[in-house]
């Protein structure tokens, strides 16, 4: 007999008696989520957490929102993990081979139009949480499948390591401007484009903005879970925010609650983090310009932060290193290091 309980620091606890109720022997574990609870709960009386009626079968967005339900995860991990499971919505795992993965694979970068290292975490993620489900319920998964396909879109060009981009908005081709010029009538990708300019987040962390992490009072915005390699699961955050963001915010918190968007309390209308991308590409390739990502917005936003100069008390103030890290999240000088893009000659009027 099973039983599911919430504790008072907010976990559950899955407690399992054999017997009978009061003289039989038992055990219990603290866990994290209900769902990961009952799962254990289940395995440890009937020999596998597979919570299953007879007719249903086993399914690959099943297994990874049990995981996404059971693990601590950073937001961007998240966001693609759920992506991915809507992309295999009830697709049986007993039928997942190498071809399905490669199918699959090659059909998102087709169409997102996603770096081999955004693609690579992809497959990576996807057999993680297959190979994790079937250690613990004593399953086969077909994880292995996902491994044969990967060698296979590595040939490709497909997935691969994450390769470091300088690419900035041309100031003499007026790049930033006609991003907005091509930006269609609705405007929310126009305020995407803007927010991550000024607040350097990634496409994740604004699809995954409410309402509630703006506070207008101090100035500041609340991002969870925000990705920390030191840190499994991320890290929650509090960044500064310039008064023209507090704007599109203010009017995005407007739209939201006018048009009561159906998924929760986001500032943007979108289900995935993916869209954001998506549009943006659309937008880029209207606007005649090549080689621009969303995530290169970031990469500019930052930039700016180490070139802005503010006459105070008769000085020149600049932004410092642990001023942008608080705003870009980076934990080290040597990940802000690329940003800044100091040259020599640069240096020589600071003697």
């Amino acid at each position: 007999m099973a039983s599911i309980t919430r504790r008072s620091n907010g976990s559950w606890r899955a407690r399992v008696r054999s017997g009978k109720l009061r003289s039989g022997s038992g055990q219990s574990k603290d866990f994290d989520s209900k769902v990961a609870a009952q799962q254990w709960a289940y395995q440890q009386e009937y020999g596998t957490s597979v919570i299953l009626k007879k007719d249903e079968v086993l399914t690959v967005d099943y297994v990874i929102r049990q995981f996404i339900g059971a693990t601590t995860l950073d937001q961007p991990k998240k966001s693609s993990l759920e992506q991915t499971a809507a992309d295999f919505e009830d697709y049986p795992v007993a039928k997942l081979d190498e071809s399905v993965v490669l199918i699959w694979l090659r059909g998102v970068v087709k169409f997102t139009k996603i770096e081999p290292s955004t693609a690579q975490k992809r497959v990576d993620y996807l057999k993680q949480a297959l190979e994790l489900y079937g250690i613990e319920n004593g399953l086969e998964t077909n994880y292995k499948a996902v491994s044969e396909a990967k060698k296979v879109l590595e040939k490709e060009g497909l997935v691969g390591a994450s390769n470091e981009r300088d690419r900035r908005l041309n100031v003499d081709e007026n790049e930033e401007q006609r991003l907005y010029e091509h930006c269609p009538p609705n405007p929310w990708i126009a305020d995407a484009i803007e927010i991550a300019l000024l607040t350097c987040k990634r496409v994740g962390e604004i699809h995954g903005e409410q309402v509630s992490y703006i506070n207008f009072k101090d100035s500041t915005c609340f991002i969870p879970s925000r990705k920390n390699p030191k840190k499994k699961g991320g890290s929650d955050e509090i960044i500064p925010v310039p008064p023209r963001a507090l704007e599109i915010y203010e009017k995005r918190i407007h739209i939201a609650r006018k048009k009561s968007y159906a998924y929760g309390k986001q500032l943007w209308p979108l289900k995935n983090a993916y869209s954001i991308s998506d549009r943006f590409a659309k937008v880029r390739k209207s606007a005649g310009i090549e080689d621009l990502h969303f995530h290169d917005l970031r990469h500019e936003g930052i930039s700016r932060l180490f070139e802005i100069e503010k006459i105070k008390d008769g000085y020149i103030r600049k932004w410092t290193i642990p001023e942008v890290a608080k705003v870009s999240g980076h934990k080290t000088w040597k990940m802000l290091e690329r940003y800044t893009q100091l040259k020599p000659k640069d240096l020589v009027d600071l003697f």
